[in-house]
Parts: C-alpha cells; structure tokens; sequence
C-alpha cells in the first residue's frame, strides 16, 4: 500500500501524476553566525536590528566605521565567506564611561624620523621634522589618528598631550591596547620622548537581555560578542543553555576573547565553567578582542568537519605578541586547564590558532570533568542530534505505530520500536564511515527502543554513541643504540 499526499484516491478520470515527496531527501544546512557587538550612533541601522552582512565594509554604513561590530564583520569575512552572517548592533551602555588614555610628547626634534604609535595593534606613522616642537608633533599624531576611520579612538591634542578616547561608553574600551614604538625597529625620532598611559577608564556594560529577546528561534551555530564582562557573557550563555534543551534543539555556542596575562587568564577562566562558551585568550596581542573573536568564529565556521580541531589556522588580522610576551607551552596548558582556549605564533610571525575548548571544567558536583571540554565535542554532538531528528522527522513523520511482531500488509505506514533500532543502527554506519562515531557494535549492545507504558503513541529511544575525537597528542619514544 503506497500513501500520497497530493494525488487523489479515487481518481476516476484518466491521468498519469507524479508527485514529489522530499521527506526522504538528506537535509543540508549552511553554518550561521551572529555577530552582537558595539554601534555608534553614526550607524544606520537602529539598534538590535539584525542585518545580513554580505560585503567586506558593509558593518562600516551600519554599525559606525571604527565600531566593535563594525570591525569584528570586516575581521569575520576576511576568513569566512561561506558562512551565512547576520549581525547585530548594541547601544553603548546609558550613563558609561569612555575609556581613555594618553600619550605625553616632548621635544623639539633634533633630527628628521619617524613617530610610529599603535592603536590597538594598528600603526599610525607620523612623520617628524627636525625643529618640530612637541604640540607640533601632536597635532599630526591627532591629525592622523581622525584621519583614520577605521581605529577605535578619537584624538586631541593639548600642548603635546595627546588624549585617545574611544568612540563609545563602555568598559570594553579598556581593551584598546596604546602603544609607542611596538615592532622591532621602531624609534623615536632624536630628541623626542613620549610617555604612554594606558586606555582605561571605561564603565558600562550592556544590558542584552533585550538582544536575546529578538533571538526569536533562529539557530545560529555561534554568536560572537565584544564584551567578557560575566553579566554579558553570561546572558548570552543562559540563553545558550536554553537552546541547547530537548524541547528547543537550537544549540548554538558563544565565542569571546580577552587580552591579559597568564594569572588574568587562568583567574578569569577559572571563575567559568560553561559549555556553551570559548574565550580566547590573546596575552599580550595589542589586537582589539572583538577582531580576534571574528576571526577565531569564521574559522570555526569554514571548517569542513565539526570533529576536527581547530589547529594551525592563522588569524591574519591578530597581531602577534612581542617575542618575549609570547605564551609558551606550558603558559598555553594551564590555560587550556582553566578553559582558556589558544594560540601559537608560527616563525613568520603569524598567529595560527593552537586549540579551541569551552570553558566548561567541572560537572554539576564540582568534579573536574573532560565531556565538554572540547569545541569540536560539542560540535559533533550537535551534528548528530540535529542530523538524527531531521532523519526520524523526514522518514516516519506520517507512520502509525505499533508492537513489534504486528503483521500487516506490505506498504502499510506502520513504524514499530524494531524499525527505528534498524532505523538507528543504519544512520551509526553511515556516520560511522564520515567520521563522526565509532564502536558499531558498542553502539548496537546499548541500543534500545520501547514503547513507554501509559503513552500509547510514543517510543522511547535509547542510544549511547562512541563520539570520535580529535588527535592531539602522539607520544613517540625514541629508543636509540649505540
């Protein structure tokens, strides 16, 4: 017995139908990020609308040049292009603070050079003029520095004083790195001095709570945020945690970076314990953490297979910590230890992302715990639920149920709890050979499918697949003779 959905049943006056039914077609989805960070009011888009983002320098009209989230789209397309990515931008926090910071010039200059400072990793050149007094000199330092819409800051200068603030409130700001003379080869011009004071200052923090609002039930495999702060990061880690239940099933996770030395990193990794988030941590990368986290999500994103690590791909818009603040082998362990995830910087000087983990630690009674330590991990699982749902949906949506042993004619809809473990053990196979489970016959010996008494229309299935995991080690000895 064959059931149709569209061709009539009697049909009486002579026909030939086809219909098409994509129940049984494997389904396919494009990975979606979203990206929440830092408007300006120049932006053109209102506040916590969601925009797609299909060109290079589109966030720069939306969202304000120079803008966290601004950045953080160039930062996401330079490496992803694939990836659907939707953005959207938040009001700096009401009543914050902009941080702020200075650099104190003195002079004249007594030979003719070069002025190079750095903005969060980025070098604006000044050229000076033997003779040139100090306020000279910062004049076209501020000169340079508004020149420049794509830097975090604005500049003025006062009688050789410059002062850089960043463009909106927020305690983020503190994260824009000031630098003088930050490559080797760098100095100052003879006869000039500059004494940097750190950008700091800033105060606020967003309220996301209307954000996740406008959340709606669109899954977005990451969201990215500009803000580490625990009440930011943790909103969007409840809701995170919400979307990743049974009766949602829209999964997700956060991603966030933060600059900091090994004791801020472990201290900050330390207090978290969330597998729905990874931060990564950037030492002393003078690099704005909104561009790193873009750029750590669309590699996330473009990568062929959720299982496998996310090693040995660069960062090109990450500038690389001087050689001595570089983190070592054993700084990166403890940091992956405390939930930290990493990187390396290969010889060329590029930074090449080392391993990606959540911050999850411990299980729910406070016992260290590796389940959903890795990224990938998390990735996988929610592959094979997603793919396992769209399976069972796509097959048996219009089945009747009943016992196993229930003889009925051939063709009949009828699914019983055999057909779906014969159903379960198929979709492990194919799995299996794509390199997302292992252990078949594990898998079959735990493998269950009942049906519950007081529900006559459900069944109960359990599986316990054998997740693959990633290589990260190969112990090799080399025992030599002589």
């Amino acid at each position: 017995m064959v059931t149709f959905n569209e061709i009539p049943d009697p049909n009486r006056s002579p026909a030939f139908f086809a219909e098409f039914d994509p129940l049984g077609a494997p389904g396919q989805s494009l990975t979606h990020v979203l990206l929440i960070g830092t408007r300006l009011p120049a932006g053109t888009a209102p506040a916590l609308s969601k925009q797609l983002i299909v060109g290079d320098t589109e966030g720069d009209g939306y969202f304000g040049a120079g803008s966290p989230l601004a950045r953080m789209c160039r930062a996401f397309k330079r490496v992803s292009r694939q990836a659907r990515l939707t953005a959207m931008g938040v009001a700096a926090p009401g009543g914050g603070t902009a941080a702020s910071g200075q650099i104190a010039l003195t002079g004249p200059a007594t030979a003719a050079g070069v002025l190079a400072v750095y903005v969060a990793g980025e070098l604006v050149e000044v050229p000076v003029a033997s003779g040139e007094t100090a306020t000279q000199i910062g004049d076209a330092l501020a000169g340079a520095v508004s020149a420049d819409p794509q830097l975090p800051v604005n500049a003025v200068n006062a009688a050789g004083t410059v002062t850089f603030t960043a463009k909106w409130a927020g305690v983020n700001g503190d994260e824009i790195d000031l630098q003088v003379n930050f490559r080797e080869g760098d100095e100052l011009p003879a006869g000039v001095g500059a004494v940097v004071t750190a950008i700091s200052g800033g105060a606020g923090v967003p309220d996301l709570s209307a954000a996740v609002a406008v959340f709606d039930e669109t899954t977005y495999d990451t969201i990215v945020i500009d803000f580490t702060d625990a009440v930011s990061l943790g909103q969007l880690e409840a809701e995170v945690a919400s979307r990743w239940e049974a009766t949602r099933m829209l999964d997700g996770h956060v991603m966030a970076a933060k600059r900091g030395d090994v004791g801020t990193l472990t201290t900050y990794g330390a207090a978290k314990n969330a597998p729905e988030s990874t931060v990564l941590g950037l030492g002393f990368s003078p690099t704005a953490p909104w561009i790193a986290a873009a750029q750590m999500a669309g590699r996330d994103a473009a990568i062929g297979h959720p299982g496998l690590p996310r090693v040995g791909l660069t960062l090109p818009d990450v500038v690389a910590p001087k050689p001595d603040q570089r983190f070592n082998h054993e700084s990166r362990n403890l940091l992956l230890e405390d939930g930290i995830s990493t990187f390396r910087v290969d010889p060329g000087g590029q930074v090449i992302l080392d391993r990606l983990v959540t911050t999850y630690q411990a299980d729910a009674f406070g016992q260290p715990s590796e389940t959903w330590r890795p990224l990938s991990r998390r990735r996988v699982a929610s592959f094979l639920r997603q793919d396992w749902v769209r399976r069972i949906a796509a097959k048996y949506s219009r089945r009747l149920l009943a016992d196993d042993g229930t003889e009925v004619d051939p063709g009949v809809p009828v699914v019983t709890p055999s057909t779906l473990k014969s159903e379960a053990l198929a979709w492990f196979r194919e799995r299996e050979r794509g390199g997302y489970v292992e252990d078949f016959e594990a898998f079959r010996a735990s493998l269950l499918a009942e049906r519950p008494d007081g529900d006559a229309e459900r069944v109960d299935v359990l599986m316990e697949p054998n997740l693959i995991n990633e290589l990260v080690t190969v112990a090799s000895k080399i025992a030599f003779r002589v």
